[in-house]
């Protein structure tokens, strides 16, 4: 059985702000389920550093926003022949469910003004190399200005070349993920936020560390 959505969590204790991530809404897009398995485990681990994320967010979590797609084998769209990714802006809860309740609970954090303070939705992608990410910026995000990425000032980081990813990697993307999250938290926290010194180093470790996360 296919769980929606789950909180990490145990309980709400005051006014933790709220992660939300989604992955696997184009079936085809196998990498993004891999980075969200190495998330998952990363935060259900006994790790310092997921212990402390576990207190300090509330999780809501999609693992898999196109599960018939999946099942059936199909590379884009949904048992319904749409691309469930183009369907947020009116979904119908009986072609695009997935969608429909995953707005549902977005609008709902919005009515109680607890919006989320991070949306990641994980995708894979046919010609973008390693990990980048589309930021919510207009005028920063390529997609939204229709800018000419050959006429942008951009320096290609050639260090992909030959590289294999394979899905441990994948995984380990998705447990650096959440490292970052503890960094962001230490950015948006008060000043009596502080890491005690063994995390910072363990975090650090992380970071610079070649596929040992998992």
């Amino acid at each position: 059985m296919l769980i929606v959505y789950f909180r990490i969590s145990l309980c709400i204790v005051g006014n933790r702000p709220y992660i939300f991530l989604s992955a696997r809404v184009h079936p085809g897009e196998t990498n993004a389920s891999w980075v969200m398995k190495g998330t998952l485990e990363y935060l259900m681990s006994n790790s310092p550093t997921a212990q402390s994320l576990r207190e300090s967010y509330i999780f809501k979590i999609v693992p898999m926003l196109n599960p018939d797609g999946v099942i059936n084998g199909n590379h884009r769209c949904s048992l319904s022949g749409e691309d469930l990714n183009r369907q947020w802006q009116s979904p119908n809860p009986d072609l695009h469910p997935t969608i429909y309740h995953a707005k549902g609970l977005l609008q709902y954090l919005a009515a109680v003004k607890r919006l989320p303070l991070v949306y990641c939705d994980y995708h894979g992608h046919s010609r973008k190399k390693n990990v980048f990410m589309y930021g919510c910026s207009i005028k920063e995000t390529v997609w939204h200005t229709h800018d000419n990425a050959a006429t942008c000032d951009v320096v290609e980081d050639t260090g992909y070349r030959g590289l294999q990813i394979g899905t441990r990697e994948l995984e380990e993307m998705g447990a650096k993920f959440c490292v970052g999250l503890m960094r962001l938290k230490r950015l948006t926290s008060t000043l009596e936020y502080n890491l005690p010194s063994n995390m910072l180093d363990f975090e650090n470790d992380l970071i610079e560390s070649t596929c040992k996360v998992t």
